[in-house]
């Protein structure tokens, strides 16, 4: 239980601990483990947050919400060298982003957000940006039981849900889920866009659905641009996305000059329960000489699988279904 503080066994109806060192066992005995829960921050989450966008402060911190929340003013930032953690208590938690903007700005190397257990973060109709950006060498890490959810992005080139751009940048996905956000304008990605070097890892457990893209040259769930920028899938679901702007959309993953390496997982298409939706392609299209290659990780580095001439194995912009595993396409 993240969070928590261990008490200690306690026999039935003891007030204090039991004591092993002391006392005799001579038969069977039932023990409970005692728990303390942490003091919810709601209240001073202000207050909190100013700490970590200080530069005098330093360190890992972790924020435990026991109540919703909701920033109305400018976006939360992290200072250089602050690795934050936000998790909900007892149930789950959302921080909810009303007026216009990003929620979470993780602007700069050296500082990282992690998103852990029972924390939503959930955007509205009327945004402009997506809910979380990431530049500048940040790090943005969602864990499973995390979720960003309900976001429109309208201003400009974005993200629905999460904007990652800049060399150094990186969104890795543990788990968790994105799903039900939009991105209006042109060059977007519905869920998730990443640009100019950045780099997005999906994990076993991740899922992108159900996002939406209403404009040119836009990804449903994912896009992907710029040369350098890298979408590497080792696992997770991209399914039930959506984009209804010009030929050059697709439902699933757009990878427009940038590489998609695939190791596991899936996309979703043409037939499918979870099919993505898109006006040309709906799973995956390639542009301005994006690639997408199968693959195997050896440690962190990504080895391409070969075919019977030694060549890198590559996929085409397609409606069909991409179900890879351990970097084999299955048919």
């Amino acid at each position: 239980m993240p969070g928590y503080i261990f008490d200690g066994w306690f026999a039935h109806e003891a007030l204090e601990e039991f004591d092993f060192a002391t006392t005799a066992i001579t038969e069977d005995i039932t023990l409970t483990a005692h728990w303390t829960a942490p003091a919810p921050i709601t209240a001073d989450v202000a207050a909190a947050m100013a700490h970590v966008s200080d530069a005098e402060n330093p360190g890992a911190f972790t924020l435990l919400l026991g109540a919703d929340v909701t920033l109305t003013g400018a976006a939360w930032t992290l200072a250089e060298n602050v690795h934050l953690t936000v998790e909900g208590i007892g149930a789950r938690r959302t921080i909810t982003r009303s007026g216009t903007g990003n929620l979470f700005n993780i602007n700069g190397a050296n500082r990282s957000l992690t998103l852990g257990d029972y924390i939503t973060l959930a955007g509205h109709g009327g945004n402009t940006l997506a809910l979380i950006n990431v530049a500048g060498g940040g790090r943005l890490i969602m864990n499973a039981g995390a979720q960003i959810t309900g976001n429109t992005a309208s201003g400009g080139q974005q993200g629905g849900g999460v904007n990652v751009t800049g060399d150094g940048s990186t969104f890795t996905m543990n788990g968790g889920k994105i799903w039900d956000n939009t991105a209006t304008a042109a060059t977007t990605g519905g869920g998730v866009r990443i640009a100019a070097g950045a780099s997005f890892v999906m994990h076993a457990g991740a899922v992108i659905e159900g996002n939406t893209a209403e404009n040119d040259h836009s990804g449903g769930g994912v896009l992907l641009v710029n040369a350098a920028s890298i979408f590497r899938m080792l696992g997770g679901e991209i399914r039930g996305n959506s984009a209804t702007g010009d030929t050059a959309t697709v439902g699933g993953a757009r990878i427009s000059g940038g590489s998609l390496q695939i190791v596991n997982g899936v996309i979703y298409g043409y037939g499918a329960d979870y099919a993505n939706d898109g006006v040309t392609n709906d799973v995956l299209l390639l542009e301005n000489a994006g690639t997408a290659t199968l693959g195997t990780m050896v440690g962190d580095v990504f080895t391409p699988s070969l075919d019977d001439e030694d060549d890198p194995v590559t996929l085409d912009s397609t409606d069909d279904t991409i179900r890879v595993v351990n970097g084999v396409l299955q048919q």
